[in-house]
């Protein structure tokens, strides 16, 4: 069966339901996931000819899954502060209007 990221991420998207931070998540996760597509795919090559054990595999979708994980606490700290940033706006504008 061939690799589909759209499929992946559809899965995972679906999993989230109304979140508004759906449509955030699906995009980085799409663009991360399509930028590593090609790794992916060697691997599972790799893999199917016997140039890499199944341990050396599952070693490289271990690291594999480590970078996304940090590219996504990245994305959850970028949220943070633009969630910081409004909040702070809106507490500004309530400040100024009491006064």
């Amino acid at each position: 069966m061939p690799f589909s990221i759209d499929m992946i991420v559809d899965q995972v998207a679906a999993q989230f339901g109304q979140s508004p931070l759906k449509s955030t998540i699906e995009n980085t996760l799409k663009a991360s996931l399509n930028q590593k597509q090609g790794e992916f795919e060697a691997l599972q090559t790799a893999l199917q000819n016997g140039e890499l054990t199944q341990e050396e595999f599952q070693i490289e979708i271990e690291r594999e899954k480590a970078l996304l994980t940090a590219e996504m606490e990245t994305l959850k700290i970028i949220a943070k502060a633009e969630v910081q940033k409004i909040v702070n706006q809106v507490f500004q504008a309530i400040t100024s209007q009491l006064k």
